[in-house]
């Protein structure tokens, strides 16, 4: 049987059987299986109940990381360096849309190639800037510091202080490490739904409540994340970016404790599941809801839960692909040589984000300019490419569509 949140439960019973409602709150809290927290939600200790369910969702992640793993393990380098860029560019759109931030794929792929490339352009939006280089730093596996309150404003700063100058500069924070003042977030119809904690003592203290829970042994590091992450959210240290900041750190440890991957799908899952994911805050905020966590991190946990199998179905579908295009880029090879770059071309077209020039697909395939551009003058003439010209460059990549039309055509001549 699901667990039942506490704010269901009352609304299911009713004011006539409050007592059976006020028991249950004490029988959580006291559970032998319940973890207790310093933090008080609304002035109640909150409080974790481990459950079956619960416990489940967690071996569940374990195995479908696993799984993850051996996928990742049978493709490419260059396959798995183009899929984690895509992700890359997919996890950080998607943040800043959860927020209503505008951004564009193009520019962050742009922004990120120049990390890559270390090579940052005067004219690069900086805005964009410190949100793709720190999750550009998720790849490597950095080691991000995360004990106490000037880290996370570490954080803040380097994700979002441009941005918010440049966009408003009075919601930049005004105390030691965090705001200042009160902050509300509001309902679509002006309805205030929660008070952020104040005043900024009360913060520091409740964030470092929050951050000694990363730190805890006892508990599982999938139930310290959604914890922490829900602490974030109800403490709300900002006056702007607490989704991204709180998503990024998220993201951060799945990273350094999982298969890397899993730190580029977060706010991309949560964007697909986005009301279930606002509405499991505003149930736990709840007074009702007494303080329990455990609605909420079950939820957080099916979050992630997609996460991995989004993943999974994602590589398993590529894998499958580009396997069927080897096929093919066998059958237009004349030498080992000219598959090699056939086979890094196709991985690039199914795998990327952007085209490529005659000098990167060279350097990717480890072989001379001139034999790069010799086998694209055939597969061009071949009818099989796509060129675009971007300044002196000339980019390419397959054309899909008439490589197929080509296959297609071959085998009915045959049969």
């Amino acid at each position: 049987m699901d667990y039942m949140p506490l704010k269901d439960m009352y609304y299911k019973l009713g004011y006539a059987k409050k007592q059976f409602y006020e028991n249950e709150c004490i029988q959580r809290y006291n559970s032998i299986s319940t973890v207790r927290f310093k933090m008080k939600i609304n002035e109640n200790n909150s409080f974790l109940v481990i459950t079956s369910e619960l416990l489940n969702k967690i071996v569940k992640i374990y195995e479908l990381n696993n799984k993850l793993n051996y996928l990742i393990s049978r493709l490419s380098s260059l396959a798995l360096g183009q899929y984690v860029k895509s992700c890359i560019i997919d996890e950080i759109f998607s943040t800043n849309e959860i927020e209503g931030v505008v951004s564009t794929r193009k520019d962050i792929s742009e922004i990120l190639s120049q990390i890559e490339n270390n090579k940052i352009k005067s004219k690069t939006n900086s805005r964009l800037l410190g949100l793709v280089h720190k999750y550009y730093m998720l790849s490597d596996k950095n080691d991000i510091p995360l004990h106490n309150c000037q880290d996370i404003r570490n954080i803040y700063d380097d994700l979002l202080n441009e941005e918010i100058l440049a966009d408003n500069p009075q919601n930049l924070p005004d105390g030691v490490y965090f705001r200042k003042s009160d902050v509300f977030i509001y309902s679509s119809v002006g309805k205030i739904i929660h008070h952020g904690v104040s005043p900024e003592d009360k913060i520091n203290e409740y964030m470092t409540d929050a951050i000694n829970i990363l730190f805890d042994e006892k508990l599982n590091i999938l139930i310290k994340i959604a914890i922490f992450h829900y602490y974030f959210g109800y403490i709300h240290p900002f006056y702007d970016g607490n989704g991204r900041v709180s998503r990024f750190i998220s993201s951060y440890l799945l990273s350094k404790n999982f298969n890397v991957l899993s730190g580029f799908r977060l706010a991309y899952t949560i964007k697909e599941n986005i009301s279930a994911y606002y509405k499991s805050f505003d149930e736990t905020n709840n007074k009702i809801n007494h303080g329990d966590l455990t609605p909420f991190v079950i939820n957080f946990l099916d979050i992630v839960v997609m996460l991995f199998e989004s993943l999974c179905e994602s590589l398993s579908e590529k894998q499958r692909i580009i396997n069927y295009y080897s096929e093919i880029g066998n059958k237009i090879s004349k030498t080992d040589l000219e598959n090699r770059i056939i086979y890094n071309l196709f991985v690039i077209t199914l795998f990327g984000d952007t085209d490529y020039s005659a000098l990167d697909i060279s350097y990717m395939s480890k072989t001379s300019l001139n034999s790069v551009k010799k086998v694209l003058k055939r597969l061009k003439d071949m009818g099989l490419l796509i060129v675009n010209k971007i300044g002196r460059k000339y980019m390419y990549k397959f054309d899909i569509n008439a490589v197929n039309d080509k296959i297609i055509c071959e085998e009915n001549i045959s049969g």
